[in-house]
C-alpha cells in the first residue's frame, strides 16, 4: 500500500517518468513498477505510455492529504479528531474502520480512500469509482447509551451531507429517503451506516459516506438512462475550485461530528425539518420493493422516527429503515 501513495505522488506532477526514475523514487524493482502500474491503470488512473518504459499522467487528480484537510476541519468540535487516515487502496473504508481500533467516547476517527475496491453501498450494493474521482469517506466512534431511533441515524448523515455541499456552493440539492443525495435527479452521492457491538456492551458506530466529484462528462453522460443516472460536485458547482475534494472532506467531517454529538443529545428530532425541506421523494409516486413483492403509492414524508410514509390503496404505511428498497415510480 505504501508504494501505491508513492507512486501517485510521483506521476502527479504531469511529467514523464521512466520505469527506471519510478523504481528508484518508490524504492521497489521496475519488474515491481510495471506491476505498480497496471494496478493503477485498473483502478481508473489515466496514465499515458510513452513508449515501453514510460508514463505520464497528463490529467492528475488531486490527491488527498492528511495535513490539509486537518487544516480545513471547523476550530471546534465535540468530538476530539483521533486519527485523520488517508488510504491509497483499501477494500472498503467502513470495513477499514470496523475492523481496526476504536476511539474512546468523545473520540472519533476518520478513513478515505483514494480508491475502493469493494466499496459498498446499502443492501449489499457495490460503489465503485476510478481513483480519485469520488470523496470517499468513513468515521467511526462509539455511541452511548443505545436509542431506539439509532436505524435513522443515515437521516442525520444526509443532513449533515447535504450542509457540507450548501457550504461549498451546491444548490438544489435533494435527499432521497432513506441514503442517497440527490442534484437534479441524478445520484451526487450515498451514505452506509453500521453498527458493532463492542466487547465492554457499548455501541460502535461508523458512517461512510460516497460522493461523486469529479467523474468526468463522459461518465455522467453514459450513465444517463440507466436505472439510477449519476451527476458529481464539478457539476453541481459549475466549476472546479482548487483543493475541492480537501475542502469538501473538512466540511463533511466537521458536519458528521457535529450531527453524531446532536443525534446523540436529541435523536433524529433534531434533523427532520431540515431533512423535510429537502426530501426528494415527498408527494411522488413511489414503488417501495419488498423481498417478495411490490406496491406503488405516493410518498408523504417521514414520520418522528425517520420511517417513510407512503399512502398505498388509501392507508399510509410506514416504511421502516432496511426494510426495503424505495424507487420513485415512473
Amino acid at each position: 500500500m505504501p508504494h501505491y501513495r508513492a507512486l501517485l505522488d510521483a506521476l502527479s506532477n504531469a511529467l514523464p517518468w521512466t520505469r527506471a526514475d519510478l523504481s528508484a523514487v518508490v524504492g521497489v524493482d521496475e519488474t515491481t513498477v510495471a506491476h505498480l502500474v497496471a494496478d493503477l491503470q485498473s483502478f481508473g488512473v489515466s496514465l499515458k505510455p510513452l513508449g515501453e518504459d514510460s508514463w505520464v499522467w497528463s490529467r492528475p487528480v488531486e490527491l488527498l492529504h492528511e495535513a490539509s484537510i486537518r487544516a480545513g476541519l471547523a476550530p471546534t468540535l465535540p468530538l476530539r479528531v483521533r486519527r485523520v487516515s488517508v488510504l491509497p487502496v483499501t477494500e472498503s473504508t467502513n470495513s477499514w474502520l470496523l475492523n481496526g481500533p476504536w476511539p474512546a467516547l468523545q473520540e472519533m476517527d476518520v478513513a478515505m480512500a483514494e480508491y475502493q475496491s469493494a466499496g459498498r453501498g446499502r443492501r449489499g450494493r457495490h460503489w465503485v469509482a476510478p481513483l480519485g474521482s469520488s470523496l470517499l469517506l468513513s468515521v467511526s466512534t462509539v455511541v452511548a447509551p443505545y436509542r431506539r431511533d439509532l436505524g435513522s441515524m443515515t437521516l442525520a448523515v444526509g443532513v449533515a451531507a447535504w450542509r457540507a455541499l450548501r457550504g461549498l456552493g451546491c444548490a438544489d440539492l435533494l435527499l432521497k429517503w432513506p441514503n442517497d443525495i440527490e442534484y437534479r435527479g441524478r445520484k451526487l452521492g450515498g451514505i452506509l451506516c453500521e453498527l458493532r457491538t463492542l466487547t465492554d456492551g457499548q455501541l460502535g458506530l461508523v458512517v461512510g459516506v460516497g460522493i461523486n466529484v469529479n467523474l468526468g462528462h463522459e461518465a455522467i453522460e453514459d450513465s444517463t438512462g440507466g436505472a439510477r443516472p449519476v451527476t458529481d460536485v464539478v457539476t453541481a458547482l459549475g466549476n472546479q475550485p482548487a483543493q475541492l475534494r480537501a475542502r469538501l472532506a473538512a466540511a463533511l467531517i466537521s458536519e458528521i461530528n457535529q450531527a453524531i454529538e446532536t443525534f446523540k443529545a436529541h435523536g433524529i428530532a433534531a434533523f427532520l425539518s431540515e431533512w423535510s425541506g429537502a426530501d426528494a421523494l415527498a408527494g411522488k409516486p413511489v414503488r417501495v420493493i419488498r423481498d417478495d413483492h411490490s406496491s406503488e403509492g405516493l410518498a408523504c414524508g417521514v414520520d418522528a422516527d425517520g420511517a417513510l410514509l407512503v399512502k398505498i390503496d388509501g392507508v399510509v404505511e410506514r416504511v421502516a429503515v432496511g426494510d426495503v428498497s424505495v424507487r420513485q415510480a415512473a
